[in-house]
């Protein structure tokens, strides 16, 4: 397990708040959490801009800690996934 994640709605503006706890991955790597309309973590047109607050680096203890809020709601967000910055290859994926 590579981690949790819970999406809670912002009903005044239709946007989702994204918290994800992220653990066992190796320390000072770079990555990137990703959201999908699909619930299998295929990539899609617009996947980089669906990015969870950008690329985050794994603490010395291989752990980080992602919030963000972001511009679907949560009926539109299928799946998360975690990739490598470096070279976008999965890591893991989750449906929502």
């Amino acid at each position: 397990e590579k981690g949790t994640a819970s999406l809670k709605d912002v009903p005044e503006n239709l946007d989702t708040k994204i918290s994800i706890h992220f653990s066992n991955l190796k320390p000072g790597e770079q990555y990137v959490p990703i959201y999908y309309q699909n619930s299998s973590c295929s990539q899609e047109i617009n996947s980089i801009e669906k990015s969870v607050k950008g690329t985050f680096f794994a603490d010395d203890k291989g752990e980080a800690v992602v919030e963000d809020t972001v511009k679907d709601s949560s009926n539109r967000i299928g799946s998360l996934s975690l990739r490598t910055a470096k070279d976008f290859k999965l890591i893991a994926c989750g449906k929502v």
